[in-house]
């Protein structure tokens, strides 16, 4: 689901949305260390796991959570009797802040050398400074990489040796790790698993940023088919049911629970069925095209959506990059809601405008309905400062039959606008966000709306809920598209 330096500086300054909603926070509860087989060590947290795995000549730290788990893995390791400082190699499932968020300070406390799969070695080293296909726009501490792996390639320390198997689809460069470990007299194949589940809002089809992600995914699940390991391990504790077969283990159940080799084809039916269902569903949604100007063929049974993106990209430009919410997805928010079956028109500002922008949004949807596109089929969406040029244009265009949809893009200016304002608008933002985000002061103002409706997430995400295409604000805003255009009613 999700940026600093290795200096001491980062471990005390914001983390930067790495853990920005209840859910996420609920993952990294502190919870006591065990072995699960051989060498191999759980030190991670709830459900956010790290594996420490013991040999002669030092460690091997495989994942390090959020920047909040180092404290957990660290007090973990040393509650076990092994020392910290003796970890040699740190090594990842896949490049998402909830995994690699503590690589930094982890090799700044440990010396270690961070190795990393080629798909997600920039990643790591830019702390998450990229377009992320799965799901991303968080950012961590940026992370030297000492080495870059490749498929198939085996790591040895103290005489285990640790065979990268590349896995994307997740994220480009997703690695599952593959070991032979001592138990007694029987030698076990673990696998530590990259993850192959399908964040919210990914595209699988017509990705801009990952044009053969659904190819990755397929080929992914065939290699993992052909590894069948003994124990199964997972960057989430929840995938392979760790809470409940430590609780037998540390019971003294006869047997070691996490010998479980038919778990594996179990978990790849499962998230091979979910991906198959979520490609499925995107190949039967009718979906629209993302246009930077209006087309020179407007087509009249089409849906048209006008988005109006925040002030950031217009000082960094379509990269935009902010440090307390990380990037600005752009690409993937306009995919995500031509996916949606828009015909989006979604130009990138690129010096500061003021209300003479806002007249142009207002003659290109003059230019739709007077091509015989009907009112219900444009909605306006604005995000941040592009919600008050939405509002804007929706106070010169004086429409009842038009839908406006604000992403925390409310103020004083818009307050202002209240008495010309008409038509349907919906306001979408985030509890912890400023008070002056919402619109009900400016609903108040508007008495002349045909329709007014506020949702209010509880993200935890301030103003960064308008920086990635969240299920949050793209299915309110699916909704309020499809309502009727008011005639003489007011709407809620």
């Amino acid at each position: 689901m999700k940026r600093l330096t290795i200096a001491l500086a980062l471990l005390v300054a914001p983390a930067l949305r790495a853990q920005p909603t209840p859910t996420t926070r609920g993952w990294n509860r502190p919870v006591d260390p065990y072995r699960i087989a051989g060498p191999v060590y759980s030190v991670g947290a709830s459900d956010i796991t790290s594996f420490l795995i013991t040999t002669s000549e030092g460690h091997v730290l495989v994942n390090s959570g959020f920047v909040e788990t180092v404290p957990i893995i660290e007090a973990n390791v040393r509650r076990l009797g092994f020392r910290l400082e003796d970890v040699k190699l740190i090594l990842a499932s896949h490049a998402h802040f909830d995994h690699v968020g503590g690589h930094a300070a982890l090799r700044a406390k440990t010396g270690a050398r961070v190795l990393v799969s080629e798909g997600d070695a920039e990643a790591v080293r830019n702390g998450g400074r990229i377009f992320d296909p799965g799901g991303g726009g968080y950012v961590w501490p940026a992370c030297p990489v000492d080495r870059i792996l490749h498929d198939g390639e085996t790591v040895t320390l103290g005489g285990v040796a640790f065979s990268a198997r590349a896995t994307p689809g997740h994220t480009k460069g997703a690695t599952t790790w593959l070991f032979d470990v001592a138990e007694g007299a029987r030698s076990l194949r673990v696998a530590v698993y990259s993850s192959m589940s399908v964040l919210q809002g990914v595209l699988l089809e017509d990705n801009p940023e990952y044009p053969g992600i659904a190819e990755d995914y397929a080929r992914s699940f065939r290699a993992l088919r052909e590894m069948r390991p003994d124990v199964v391990l997972a960057p989430h504790a929840s995938f392979y049911g760790a809470e409940e077969k430590a609780r037998r283990l540390l019971a003294g159940e006869a047997g070691n629970p996490f010998v479980d080799p038919g778990l594996w084809n179990e978990l790849i039916d499962r998230q091979e069925r979910a991906f198959r269902e979520r490609l499925a569903e995107q190949k039967a949604a009718r979906r629209g095209k993302v246009h930077a100007e209006l087309p020179s063929s407007v087509d009249p049974g089409a849906r048209y959506l006008l988005y109006l993106h925040g002030r950031i990209l217009e000082r960094e430009g379509r990269r935009a990059v902010s440090p307390d919410f990380g990037a600005y997805e752009l690409d993937s928010i306009l995919a995500s809601l031509a996916a949606k079956g828009f015909e989006v028109i979604g130009d990138v500002r690129t010096s500061e405008v003021g209300r003479e922008y806002a007249l142009r949004v207002a003659d290109r949807v003059g230019r739709l309905l007077k091509a015989g596109v009907p009112p219900s089929s444009v909605i306006v969406v604005g995000a941040s400062k592009g919600g008050w040029l939405a509002l804007e244009a929706a106070a010169e265009l004086g429409r009842d039959d038009l839908a406006f949809v604000v992403l925390a893009g409310c103020g004083p200016n818009t307050v202002a606008l209240g008495p010309r304002l008409r038509g349907r608008i919906l306001s979408v933002v985030d509890r912890s966000d400023r008070p002056d985000a919402s619109c009900e002061s400016t609903f108040a103002a508007a008495p002349r709306l045909r329709g007014r409706k506020q949702v209010v997430t509880d993200l935890g995400l301030g103003h960064g809920l308008v920086y990635n295409p969240l299920l949050e604000w793209l299915d309110p805003l699916g909704e309020w598209a499809a309502l009727p255009a008011a005639r003489g009613r007011v709407l809620p």
